[in-house]
């Protein structure tokens, strides 16, 4: 059976409290490795990981904020541990044992990060710096003159959100949720930067824009049980947009093209 070693034992409160032992039954494992050793990364912030090296064995590495995680939430990982080296684990319950440790410890990681002081100081101090590099004035496009477009013809104006170019070169084009520096959430449209191209004309730049932008005026459903994003709805209002054609047939013909050869 596998065992567990905590690493940094003076770094950390939670290394000082005793070690909780995981329920699961690794014996089946094979393995000659008698342990999994455990140590804290403190620039990992949501998730940690499970290393294997040849000669060393297997490593857990675990974020800072877990140096306070009650014993239920240190067995649950500990659990996701041995599930995870023990081989052959693929039947269906086991997997779904797996996910529901996944969950528990993310969702005591996440609560713990919104309710940590430091941490929500941080946080912000990073959203603002976020918000200072958003980039609508483009090489040849400026996204804040198309967004103001679109959302006066489609939307009445109504539409609140920030724009912004991909951080790089051939990013995705993405609709996504932020904070500002006073913790207020905010829509952000990130454009991919194949489109801030002299062959692509504002009513091209506008269609991705306006498909962006749709994602918040019809947010995803739900259809079968499946979470569905481009819905029926979705579709039919996006073939509204004036120039749809013009616009599809540029990003299936000339964007892959632009991508792969950036100027």
């Amino acid at each position: 059976m596998f065992g567990f070693r905590w690493q940094q034992l003076s770094l950390f409160d939670f290394f000082s409290a005793p070690v909780v032992k995981s329920s699961i039954d690794t014996s089946s494992t094979g393995d000659s490795q008698d342990e999994i050793r455990i140590s804290v990364n403190p620039r990992m912030r949501q998730g940690w990981k499970l290393e294997w090296r040849r000669g060393k064995g297997a490593q857990l590495i675990v974020p800072q904020s877990l140096a306070n995680a009650p014993a239920e939430v240190r067995k649950s990982l500990l659990d996701w541990a041995s599930i995870t080296i023990r081989r052959g684990s693929k039947d269906t319950v086991t997997k779904a044992k797996r996910r529901q440790l996944e969950d528990q410890v993310h969702t005591w990681i996440h609560g713990h990060n919104e309710n940590d002081p430091a941490r929500k100081a941080q946080t912000l101090r990073r959203a603002g710096k976020h918000l200072q590099r958003l980039e609508a004035q483009g090489r040849h496009h400026n996204l804040q003159a198309i967004f103001e477009k679109i959302n006066a013809e489609y939307f009445d104006g109504k539409l609140e959100a920030r724009i912004t170019w991909s951080t790089r070169w051939g990013g995705l084009s993405t609709q996504s949720t932020r904070k500002d520096a006073e913790g207020k959430p905010y829509h952000l449209l990130s454009i991919s930067r194949g489109y801030d191209h002299p062959l692509a004309t504002p009513e091209i730049v506008g269609g991705v824009v306006y498909h962006e932008c749709l994602h918040i005026a019809v947010p995803p459903g739900e259809r079968d049980g499946r979470r569905t994003i481009h819905g029926r709805e979705f579709r039919k209002r996006e073939k509204e947009y004036r120039h749809y054609e013009i616009w599809r047939k540029w990003h299936r013909d000339e964007l892959p093209k632009i991508l792969r050869h950036p100027p």
